[in-house]
Formats: structure tokens, sequence, C-alpha cells
């Protein structure tokens, strides 16, 4: 084939190449080309990872909190991280002492509870920022993609390993009518014959919101109504909760879209027991006793890929599917949220305590 039948051929697929075709193209060969067309390379402060580092973080960091950050010249975070630490077990030493006075004598109140789990949260967070900001240096996670708001409609399951019942499956539809400020949200959790079931209302706002929107502090409450035709009872209660979500970069700029996220709630259940097993008590029935409640949960929340969103939370909470471990150790929760499509997400959640739970469910925008 002659030069001048290669030319003719190739001439009108080139005369057609694609714009991006032609960037590619175009893209600088060299650095200084590169720097000549507004490349500014890695900000001084903002080193890159370090394979080394990470793993010093991992070992001699747990006991000392900054190590990597300190290896890789950054000072600045490298204290924050060792002042996280030494609070963090500040707290858990002030709620073993809490504990331990005779009024505390005998059971676990919310102080001592919440000023341990915030304490061991601060130590495992400051340690964990250090690893993953050691490691990853100073690009950001992905982008957030959990909601921002909107209404969806709910379809899941929940399989329940709790060792108290033999009752496993649950199906879990809910209704969430999100303005970003305000929300609604009625849920509930049936066992497939009807005799365990749960409704809940969930209401509240949103009175601060950072700039991205993501960054926000919400306060709501909780009605919930539980039913029980195997075990002949019922509860009715209410709570209310303070929940917050902050973006760690505003801390340590190697941990942008890596957020920590708390919630406290307070709560009282009032218990009613039928004339027998079968007998479930009216809604407005005689309230045999009550009882009150303290729940926290404290996390983290990042982007494992461009559109799936996680979720890791300690939770001591006495109302959810399944007990906890221990009273000092409650609950791990993990939370897998992917947007399959962007009015679909696809999400699981699972507890792990005495037993476990494991809950898939489709959220459809509408």
């Amino acid at each position: 084939m002659s030069a001048r039948l290669v030319a003719g051929l190739t001439a009108p697929a080139l005369a057609t190449a694609s714009p991006a075709v032609a960037q590619t193209q175009a893209a600088p060969t060299s650095l200084d080309e590169a720097r000549a067309q507004g490349y500014a390379g890695r900000p001084a402060d903002e080193p890159a990872g370090s394979m080394l580092g990470g793993l010093l973080a991992i070992g001699p960091g747990f006991f000392v909190h900054g190590v990597g950050h300190y290896y890789t010249g950054d000072e600045a975070t490298a204290l924050k991280l060792l002042v996280g630490e030494l609070l963090g077990a500040g707290l858990v030493v002030a709620g073993a002492l809490v504990a331990a006075r005779p009024e505390e004598a005998g059971r676990a109140g919310p102080l001592p509870i919440s000023l341990v789990q915030s304490g061991v949260f601060l130590f495992l967070g400051s340690w964990l920022a250090d690893v993953v900001g050691t490691f990853k240096g100073a690009e950001p996670f992905d982008d957030d993609t959990s909601r921002l708001g909107g209404h969806t409609l709910g379809l899941g399951y929940r399989y329940v390993g709790d060792p108290r019942t033999a009752r496993r499956h649950r199906l879990v539809p809910s209704l969430t009518l999100d303005s970003g400020r305000v929300f609604v949200q009625p849920s509930a959790e049936i066992e497939p014959n009807f005799s365990e079931r749960r409704f809940a209302l969930d209401f509240g706002g949103r009175p601060w919101r950072g700039a991205s929107g993501r960054d926000h502090v919400a306060v709501g409450a909780r009605l919930r109504r539980d039913e029980s035709a195997a075990f002949g009872y019922a509860t009715r209660a209410a709570e209310g909760w303070l929940a917050w979500k902050l973006d760690m970069g505003q801390l340590i700029a190697r941990m942008r879209r890596f957020s920590i996220t708390q919630r406290y709630a307070v709560g009282i259940e009032q218990f009613q027991f039928g004339a027998s097993p079968s007998d479930v008590p009216a809604p407005f029935a005689d309230v045999d006793f009550t009882s009150s409640w303290f729940s926290l949960a404290s996390g983290f929340a990042f982007n494992a890929a461009r559109r799936t969103h996680l979720t890791l939370e300690f939770v001591q909470d006495p109302t959810v599917a399944i007990p906890a471990a221990s009273a000092q150790s409650g609950l791990l929760r993990g939370a897998f949220s992917h947007r399959y499509r962007d009015d679909l997400d696809i999400d699981v959640e699972i507890l792990a305590g005495d037993g476990f739970s494991v809950a898939l469910g489709l959220v459809y925008a509408l």
C-alpha cells in the first residue's frame, strides 16, 4: 500500500476526531510545558502520601498519635492528633471514675457511658486520622453522595439474629419527606405473619447547615409503638434527639470529605401487658410500668468510591433491633449506601452486638 493511499485513508479520521482526542494530542509533554499551561504543582503545605509514614502511624503511632504526620513534616496536624489522643484517654478515665462512685454501683448511668464512648471514639478517631491521612496524603476523599433533602420511598428487609426470639424476618417500609431544612419520616418494621410490629414517626429540622450542605446540626423527635402478638405486650415511646455531622477537613487538611457523626437521644417508654400471651393491649390501655433511656452513637462517614457512601458507628441504644454485647461495649453499626441511579439508592445496614442484624433496602426518589 502506497504512502499516498495511507494518507488518503487516515485523513478523514483525523479530520473527524473528537475534541477530547484533539485535546489529548495537545497535552503537554514536559513539566515546563505543563507549567506554561497553568499547572502549579502540589502545594508545599500539602505533601503526598507516604508508605513509611503510614506504617509508622499504624505501629508506634497507635501509642503516640500523630507520628505519621510528623514524619511527613506536618507538625501542626501531628500536635492536633496527639491532643485528641490525650483528651480521648482522659474522657475514658473520667468515665471509669464516675462509674466507680458508690452511687453508680450496679448500674451504667448515661454520664459514664457517654464519657467512655466519646473517649474511645476520640482516641480511635485520632489514630485513624493519622493512619489514613499519612497514607493518602493531601488528595481529598470523593465527594459525599448521601442524599441532601428530597422525598423518598424506602422498601427493605431485615434479618434479625436475636437470641431473645426465634422470629428472624422483618419487612421495613418507610417514607421520607425532606425539604432540606425540615423532614418527616413515618416507618414500620413488621414480621411477615404480623406477630411482631413496630411503627415509628421521626420528625425534625436542621437549624445549621455548612457551606456544602452536608455538614449540619439536626434536632428532632421520635414517636414509636411496638406490639407483640406472640408475647402479649406493647410499648409506646417518645424520644428527643440531637445529631451532627462535620467534615474533618476543617481540622485536618488531609481528611477533607471524611466526616465525623454523633447522635444523642433521651427517651421514655411505657409498657403495657395483655391478659394473655395473644392479647395485644390497645394503644391507650393502662400502663404497667415506665422506663427511660439515654442513647449515644459516634462514628465516621466517607465515600469509598464516587457513588458509594460508608458509615461506621459505635452505638449505645436499647431500642434497636438486637441487644448490646454489654452495657459498656454497646453495638457496632456499619452502613453502606450505593447510588445506583440518581433516583435509586441501594442500602445495607449491619448491626453487631449480642447477636446481629442485616438490613437490605431500596430507596426510591419521588
